[in-house]
């Protein structure tokens, strides 16, 4: 057996060894999850922003008129006539912003472990198609408002439910249907980038595991097993050529002596 055998440093060198790849995957995930935390806290913020900024919208002449905010409306009549789509409309805007917070806080919460260590480019994808998502599906559902030339509203109901009324479709034009195309656009480019991050995320992850396999082989100074396992034939090896020699030499010196 050779000296480099023996040595204590060749046996606690590859269980130690584990032990980085564990610290750095935790913080990895303890950073998604904070990161997906402050953008649940910016989206809480602007939903409350939107619900209790002041709402002026264009009244006769384009005159603006004040209609409250979405937590406290204006209660007249004129207000309640003026006013009763556009309050909608950022009431509807501030409870997108706020389902929005809950669905990065939940995904964050039950993904940044399974998939930031082994998915990372998916956990940043998931940031912008979770706002693309709830900023379609807010546009689809919100009630659509247009005003003509002397400032009058002009109610064309939402981009899935758009009024049928023949003389108010003409006011509102094709403004329904185009706010309908670009959600479904959203939707679609949403789930697309989730799905492209998953495509291009494994070809990463496979290739950072191949490139893993590679070093261990080759880096004799690391201290692993099979480069101590060479030394070791190799000192072996010199040791059976040192005998032959030997034994060479003493048949040589006992055929001298006859």
């Amino acid at each position: 057996m050779s000296e480099t055998d023996a040595s204590p440093t060749a046996v606690g060198t590859p269980l130690a060894a584990p032990a980085a790849p564990l610290a750095s995957d935790s913080v990895v995930v303890e950073r998604f999850l904070r990161a997906f935390r402050a953008v649940a806290a910016l989206l809480t913020v602007a939903s409350a922003v939107v619900w209790l900024r002041p709402i002026n919208v264009p009244g006769q002449n384009f005159q603006p008129f004040g209609c409250g905010s979405a937590a406290a409306p204006a209660s007249d009549d004129l207000a309640r006539l003026v006013c009763d789509g556009s309050v909608g409309r950022f009431r509807g805007i501030a409870l997108g912003l706020i389902v929005a917070a809950l669905l990065v806080l939940v995904v964050g919460e039950m993904l940044a472990k399974p998939l930031g260590r082994r998915r990372p480019l998916v956990m940043w994808a998931l940031l912008p198609a979770i706002g693309g998502f709830t900023d379609a599906v807010t546009k689809l559902l919100l009630p659509i408002v247009v005003h003509g030339a002397d400032g009058a509203k002009i109610r064309c109901g939402t981009p899935l439910s758009p009024v049928t009324d023949a003389l108010v479709r003409g006011q509102c034009g094709s403004v329904p249907e185009g706010l309908r195309a670009t959600a479904f656009g959203v939707l679609v480019g949403s789930a697309l980038l989730v799905g492209l991050a998953f495509y291009v995320g494994g070809a990463v992850h496979a290739g950072v595991a191949h490139a893993g396999l590679a070093p261990a082989a080759a880096t004799p100074d690391e201290g692993s097993g099979d480069s101590l396992t060479d030394d070791a034939r190799a000192d072996d090896a010199r040791t059976d050529d040192g005998d032959l020699t030997d034994d060479g030499d003493l048949g040589e010196d006992n055929r001298d002596r006859r």
